[in-house]
């Protein structure tokens, strides 16, 4: 399975909106569902062919010609020959011998007799199956593509707690294994089931090619899960997902969901400076919005074929393109107001830029190096960025990381993945300067970071696991960035609080 498009997630968000004309959209997010990757024992029907011999004998037995000698007169065969093919088809019940020591034909003869000499007999085989444990049901899925937890926490993706059961053997359905066994079977020819007989073996997985949407009802605000599949609207998956919700369970990973806190203001901005400052957040959040706007028209505008419904969303499309170019070019304007009269020490951060500005920083410290970021993971603290940390720390610098931040059930999980994506990092450092590399693992949902006395930034981002990359992940964040002694030294005592 690949990577989501950040353009697949605005067609899912736009055919969200279009389903649920009551709900804003508030978050779509790819996620980790469970799938039972099953080996159970059925019984099928396997088919053969009678040999040429056995074939003739059995037409002869329903005439009846039943006496041996009789059957070699009749087809020129000896009697070691007749006495082969008679055995063959007694041992598939094809037909019975007689006191008389002749052969009569069954009713399973006369009927592979119809069938032109194919028989069927029953036989035992093990194949592998998934079972949706949301649906209870047998999904067309894969299973070359599932992924295992360790698997899924390796990449950072989010798994939902949905405490799946495992099957019963009476909720595995004959027919929808045989059309499970029928599309992605190993199986060389199509075969008949006759029953699911056992479960032989059973591993949690998960699959990874569903979108969640989170909608909030535009009086009430209370909340509405969908789930989607390849911009296909899931409805099962979508009542099973509420009524977790509905029960407490947590179904929004915190680095995605609404942030908490603030953001600590600049220094020493002037009244102008300051004004400025808050300006370009609210056109930055706004911006967001209105490119989310143009996605979501876009994407109703290609999936209408009513003319007049198309004529109305390219006007749509008209009007919030224009909507977000305004913004974009008075956000640019601010901007540069504010680094002229800050003189280039102060600025916003976009969300691409976080991740330049954090190899920047390790390529410059010369010093100290100190990164907060509330969640780590192996997909943000990659080979690349590790590389670029050792490389600091080879040159002296101390580089000094805090994180931890979560709720119960979710802490676990993500110190789970921050433990092994940290001690990774460790490994890879030479011994004799692994002092140079100091953790702490505390409750804090801080985002900041401080290059030396060069500069500080701080905001929304949480630098050790998100990317900030136009992927399936994608979210708009900011940072405020400074250069000014006054903010580096702000933020230098607030890391003292958390180093100690």
């Amino acid at each position: 399975m690949t990577s989501l498009p950040v353009d697949d997630l605005s067609a899912v968000r736009a055919r969200a909106k279009r389903r649920f004309r009551d709900y804003d959209v508030d978050l779509a997010y790819p996620v980790c569902l469970p799938v039972y990757d099953l080996r159970i024992r059925i019984v099928e029907h396997e088919t053969g062919k009678l040999s040429t011999a056995a074939r003739f004998v059995l037409m002869l037995a329903n005439v009846p010609v039943a006496d041996v000698t009789e059957i070699r007169r009749f087809l020129g065969l000896s009697e070691g020959e007749v006495v082969v093919a008679a055995a063959e088809l007694l041992s598939a019940g094809l037909v019975e011998q007689q006191p008389d020591q002749g052969i009569r034909i069954t009713e399973l003869g006369r009927a592979v007799l119809k069938e032109a000499g194919r028989t069927y007999r029953p036989r035992n085989r093990h194949p592998r199956v998934p079972y949706d444990p949301l649906v209870r049901t047998i999904p067309t899925v894969n299973l070359d593509e599932l992924l295992d937890r360790e698997e899924a926490r390796r990449e950072g993706l989010f798994i939902p707690a949905t405490k799946p059961r495992r099957p019963r053997l009476s909720q595995v359905r004959l027919a929808e294994v045989q059309d499970y066994e029928e599309q992605f079977g190993k199986a060389a020819r199509k075969v008949e089931i006759l029953q699911v007989a056992d479960i032989k073996d059973v591993r949690l997985r998960y699959r990874r090619d569903v979108v969640l949407v989170r909608l909030l009802h535009r009086q009430s605000r209370s909340e509405l899960f969908v789930a989607y599949r390849a911009q296909q609207y899931l409805e099962r998956e979508s009542e099973a997902i509420q009524r977790l919700a509905g029960s407490g369970f947590k179904l929004v990973p915190q680095d995605v969901g609404p942030e908490h806190g603030s953001v600590a203001p600049w220094e020493r901005l002037r009244p102008e400076e300051s004004r400025l400052a808050q300006d370009i957040g609210q056109l930055d959040e706004a911006l967001g919005k209105a490119e989310v706007a143009v996605a979501d028209a876009e994407s109703l505008r290609s999936a209408t074929q009513d003319e007049r419904e198309r004529t109305a969303l390219e006007e749509d499309l008209r009007k919030s393109k224009a909507e977000r170019d305004e913004l974009r070019a008075e956000l640019r304007e601010k901007e540069q107001r504010l680094e002229e009269l800050s003189g280039g020490e102060a600025h916003l951060v976009r969300t691409e830029g976080h991740r330049p500005l954090l190899f920047e920083a390790a390529r410059l410290a010369k010093s100290e190096l100190t990164i907060v970021s509330a969640w780590v993971n192996s997909r943000t603290l990659d080979e690349e960025l590790c590389g670029a940390l050792i490389g600091a720390i080879s040159r002296g610098v101390t580089v000094r990381i805090a994180w931890g931040f979560g709720t119960r059930g979710e802490r676990d999980r993500n110190r789970v993945k921050g433990d092994e994506a940290l001690a990774h990092l460790m490994h890879k450092i030479p011994k004799a300067q692994r002092c140079r590399l100091i953790v702490r693992r505390i409750e804090t949902h801080e985002k900041f970071m401080i290059c030396d006395d060069r500069f500080c930034v701080w905001g929304s981002f949480n630098w050790l696991s998100y990317r900030g990359q136009r992927d399936e992940g994608y979210r708009r964040e900011t940072s405020s960035y400074s250069e000014r002694p006054g903010d580096v030294e702000l933020w230098k005592a607030n890391a003292a609080t958390l180093f100690g």
